[in-house]
């Protein structure tokens, strides 16, 4: 296999490291640890040039001998592994005779071992099991299962393209040992170099068919010191003996640390761009941290504020979730490759402490009485040296003609891309190819605001860029409105096609803007269940000409989702309507089914026609539903809808100011991702592209430079433009930059929904039946876009001045309003900051963090923003809890799991359950002993499942279901901790009532398997009460399999 094959083999395989695990470790961090001790003003770990610690060693003295020690170290099989067709060998290597000192290995050769390379892998820390982590956690063959017992196939394993050796370095680490304890003491980067290479010379011995094998060595973190200290150790003693002992051939380090100047300042650069500090601290950092301006306690204190905020993540993996049940399960949770188990570190712990594990791989040999662990913490507490660079090292390996590839994935914060960045740009090397990007398969996205953008910049534009003033000063309000009488009734919808039941209200309808031009807005209403109790709010997608109702209700905060048959919705459990009665208005004429029957509207269209029409909706939409004239209400959107939001407030606040009175009474404006401020817009979009390494930090650099209006030159401004675009704009979903791309071609769920003729018979919507198909944007309305102000930062002071509360968020992995762009918008405001940045968690995990947007005194109606938050993160909880506590998604309700009602044969793989029982189904919320919990149901029999598929009614009444038997159905209840099961022994005996709560709960979620119907419900408990001193009706008893019969009880 030729060089060139074997490398983009392996750079489809590394994806597996970042997106099958993520670098997600559940290890204490403890490089974050060794680089608070090496950076300690006294400290005494060694920070000098990195020398070969073997010059005046023989050889041949530190070979031993290896006859027949290869068939001894051959794993038949591993406990709970599947079948392979590869060889496996697991054993020591001594390495230093006289101290007793033996590293251990773990060796996965390729199916084709002959036609492959060798690869060695080393782990970081320092300190750190390269089983634990890189075999069993990132590249290895095998995942451990959820029960800790039970091994399944990674199929992103880099032993398809490579013979792979992983070693556990140094003495001390995982397996490897030292029979002199003051080894442990004087361990460090030169010590590991030393064993590192006699471990591979013996190795060699002991495996002479790769005694010539190209050799590569890769490794990621801490191992970027390992890795090119091991090459700078091979290539010299390759050269004393005259000879070639190893034939490396290249090195390979991902996240790795390089060059700690450039590594630290990389690591709060992308602390700052992500959000997760305050741009504060990192302005700090960079003022008090560094030689010139040095103040230790200013710098300290800076760090530390950094260190607090960081707690609540996986430094690892910023966007993983956090391991909330350490438990194993007793049963596999069955999980798609995709998909990341932030407690899979506990299954391999577990795992790796037993001893038929240890004696499958030739380990732990000395039985040691401790408890093995991945990470030997201790040991660099003691290190002895760790230069402070390796970058004389990386290029001595380019001068050598060793390749050197330096990947670096983008969600890691320990060892940053940034970090990466610049430590490469720290090697002054010459560019052979300029940047680039890699794809892999994808497809084109849409993106609108980016044309738009595009069609605004131009020097010759005709879009009016001038503040805005409100349009309607001199109009008569009196004269907009419209009778409307009798119209909130026809706008009732009963249901949707395909719609679980639910218990809110919906309408949807057109509401006339301009009677003379025959221009109407389309809306979709979604009550509460309590509406009275809740404010009103307005949702506007941006675009501009992009439909609220395609993405807003149906993909962001709406109630229902659409399924892949694009026939049928199911439950939202994010949506909004739990905090507010949520109205999506398609604003202007011509988005979505709005319409005009004047076609040059459509050429007249902009923010302040849009203001306009938006102002004289709402007036005619509270006539039409006058209990919510007087209610609080709220203006929210994104994107675009940035400048939509705070222009509709101005003209609400103005004409309230005309009026004497309260025409609309706004309490308070929310945007997210939003459109502010054309300037800082734009470079805190493109600094965003440079910190996520979405384009060059050359491009970044021409953009600032050429873009500005200081040295403004169009012929390279345009250059670099070009240049981001065609990086980012291609095979790159811009408004999520980590989202996968639709593969299949088949149109959007939401977008194809929204077209079934019933389906918009039942919207009450398309009522001038176009001929053309419904679009969920209309881009040919910004191509004659006539107004968009550069700034609306004035409009938002003026809300703020008024009283109107303003919340401004950003999602950090939007691409096209960046959260780069909202920080420097909100700076541009130059507010004062009342209360200093902050995280938010919920429960221990950090979930966002607030960037001192909520610029607001107290006010009535700050409920809406708490519950709001509260909302976008419960329905994730929910399915976290699901996930630890082995009830596998992909497995409940679908087929071939129980093909009968036998209780012994289908238990769902063991899973905890409650007995079948004659309870209404309709009642999923229970409590059990007191205990509020979820039922989630799934039925047995694939005969119901499939009944179930055809006709969505069974579902929705209280499962009598047509004749069939509630007893074919199982229950799980799932409370905050844990699943109870009253039919198993470690359940049963405390178990005394089990009493329905009311209200609706989880029947699948969708996601689970594609042939079970979503059930409608409601996860938030309205009764809040406990049990105590209630009166329950007993729907029925249970006393099946002997065991003491169950009061099902309805209170």
């Amino acid at each position: 296999m030729g060089k060139f094959t074997f490398i983009f083999l392996l750079f489809t395989l590394f994806l597996s490291h970042f997106v099958a695990s993520s670098l997600g470790k559940k290890q204490s961090d403890v490089l974050g640890q060794f680089y608070k001790a090496k950076q300690k003003k006294f400290s005494s770990i060694s920070k000098s040039y990195f020398k070969a610690a073997l010059e005046n060693v023989e050889l041949d003295k530190v070979i031993l001998p290896q006859d027949g020690l290869k068939e001894k170290d051959w794993i038949n099989k591993l406990p709970g592994q599947p079948p392979v067709k590869f060889q496996q060998y697991g054993g020591y290597v001594t390495v230093n005779e006289s101290a007793g000192r033996a590293l251990y290995y773990y060796f996965t050769e390729a199916e084709n071992s002959k036609s492959l390379p060798l690869l060695l892998w080393l782990n970081g820390g320092p300190g750190c099991s390269s089983i634990a982590y890189g075999a069993m956690e990132e590249l290895g063959p095998f995942r451990v299962n959820s029960d800790g017992k039970t091994l399944h196939r990674n199929h992103y394993a880099w032993n398809v393209a490579a013979n792979v050796l992983f070693l556990e370095s140094p003495a001390g680490v995982g397996f490897s040992y030292t029979n002199t304890s003051r080894d442990l003491n004087t361990t460090g980067d030169r010590r590991t170099a030393n064993d590192n290479v006699v471990f591979l010379l013996n190795w060699l011995k002991r495996f002479p068919e790769y005694m010539n094998r190209d050799f590569y060595i890769s490794g990621e973190s801490y191992a970027g010191h390992y890795v090119p200290q091991l090459a700078h150790a091979i290539l010299h003693h390759n050269k004393l003996a005259n000879r070639t002992l190893i034939n490396l051939k290249g090195i390979i380090i991902g996240n790795a640390v390089i060059n700690d100047d450039t590594d630290t300042i990389g690591n709060y650069e992308f602390f700052a761009s992500h959000a997760l500090i305050s741009d504060q601290t990192y302005l700090d950092i960079k003022k008090y941290c560094y030689e010139d301006n040095y103040n230790e306690n200013k710098c300290n204190e800076a760090a530390e504020i950094t260190n607090n905020n960081l707690n609540n993540l996986d430094i690892y993996n910023i966007y993983s979730p956090l391991c909330k049940d350490e438990n194993l399960t007793k049963y596999p949770k069955i999980l798609s490759p995709y998909q990341f188990d932030p407690c899979s570190g506990n299954y391999i712990n577990a795992y790796l402490n037993r001893r038929d594990v240890q004696d499958a791989l030739h380990a732990n040999v000395t039985n040691i009485k401790y408890e093995w662990t991945s990470c030997s913490d201790s040991l660099f507490y003691n290190w002895k040296d760790s230069p402070k660079t390796i970058i004389p090292l990386l290029k001595e390996s380019l001068a050598n003609s060793i390749r050197v590839w330096i990947f670096s994935g983008d969600t890691d914060g320990r060892v940053t891309v940034t970090s990466t960045k610049r430590s490469i740009q720290a090697m002054n090397l010459t560019v052979d190819k300029p940047w680039r990007s890699w794809l892999y398969g994808g497809e084109k996205q849409s993106d609108v605001l980016g044309k738009f953008n595009e069609a605004k910049r131009k020097r010759d534009s005709s879009i009016e860029k001038s503040y805005l003033q409100a349009a309607l000063e001199n109009i008569e309000i009196d004269k907009v409105i419209l009778p409307q009488d009798g119209l909130k009734e026809k706008d009732w919808i009963k249901k949707l096609p395909g719609q679980p039941s639910v218990k809110f209200q919906q309408y949807g309808g057109y509401v006339t803007v301009n009677e003379s031009a025959g221009r109407a807005l389309y809306y979709y209403f979604t009550e509460a269940e309590n509406p009275n109790s809740l404010p009103l709010l307005l949702w506007l997608n941006g675009g501009p000409g992009c439909s609220s109702i395609a993405f807003g209700a149906m993909e962001e905060i709406g109630p229902f989702r659409v399924n892949s048959d694009e026939q049928t919705l199911h439950r939202n459990y994010y949506a909004w309507n739990h905090a507010a009665n949520v109205l999506f208005l398609e604003s202007p004429a011509g988005v979505g089914f709005s319409y005009t029957n004047t076609s040059s509207d459509l050429n007249t269209t902009g923010d302040g026609r849009t203001a306009y029409d938006n102002f004289v909706f709402l007036l005619n939409w509270l006539e039409r539903f006058p209990e919510y004239k007087n209610r609080q209400f709220y203006i929210s959107g994104e994107s675009y809808a940035g400048h939509y939001v705070p222009q509709l407030a101005h003209t609400i606040l103005k004409h309230n100011k005309l009026a004497n009175k309260t025409l609309i009474n706004l309490k308070g404006i929310i945007i997210g991702n939003a459109v502010i401020n054309d300037d800082t817009d734009d470079i805190g979009m493109y600094e965003y592209f440079a910190s996520h390494a979405l384009i060059s930090d050359k491009t970044y650099l021409d953009i600032k430079k050429y873009c500005s209006e200081d040295q403004y030159n169009e012929g390279r401004c345009n250059g670099a433009v070009a240049t981001s675009d065609v990086n980012v704009n291609n095979y790159l979903d811009i408004y999520n930059i980590y989202y996968p791309l639709c593969q299949d071609g088949i149109t959007k769920p939401s977008v194809s929904g929204t077209t079934l003729r019933d389906v918009q018979d039942a919207l009450h919507a398309n009522v001038t039946n176009i001929k053309y198909e419904w679009t969920p944007c209309s881009d040919g309305l910004f191509y004659t876009w006539k107004d968009s102000p550069k700034t609306i930062i004035p409009l938002l002071k003026e809300s703020l001045a008024n009283g109107v509360r303003v919340w401004v968020f950003s999602g950090d992995t939007d691409g096209r309003v960046p959260v780069t762009s909202s920080k420097r918008s909100i700076q541009a405001m130059n507010l004062a900051v009342d209360q200093p940045w902050r995280y938010w968690l919920y429960g221990r995990e950090a979930c966002s963090f607030f960037l001192g947007a909520i610029i607001m005194e107290p006010a009535a109606g700050s409920a809406i923003l708490a519950k709001l938050e509260v909302i976008t993160r419960q329905w994730e909880v929910i399915n976290e809890r699901l996930d630890h506590m082995g009830v596998p998604r992909e497995h409940v309700g679908c087929p071939n799991i129980c093909q009968d009602d036998d209780r012994s044969s289908c238990e769902l793989q063991g899973k905890n359950t409650i007995p079948y029982t004659s309870m209404n189904l309709e009642c999923r919320d229970v409590a059990i002993n007191g205990q509020k919990g979820v039922v989630v149901a799934y039925p047995l029999r694939e005969e119901i499942r499939t009944s179930l598929k055809l006709d969505n009614e069974l579902i929705e009444s209280d499962l009598a279901l047509g004749g069939i038997e509630p007893s074919l159905f199982r229950y799980n209840v799932l409370f905050e901790d844990s699943l109870i099961s009253p039919n198993e022994p470690s359940g049963a005996s405390d178990v005394d009532g089990i009493a329905c709560l009311g209200g609706y709960s989880l029947y699948a979620n969708p996601l689970w398997c594609d042939n079970i119907p979503p059930q409608d419900g409601n996860l938030f408990l309205e009764d809040e009460s406990t049990l105590k001193g209630k009166e329950c009706e007993v729907l029925g008893r249970n006393s099946q399999s002997g065991e003491d019969e169950l009061e099902l009880l309805e209170c």
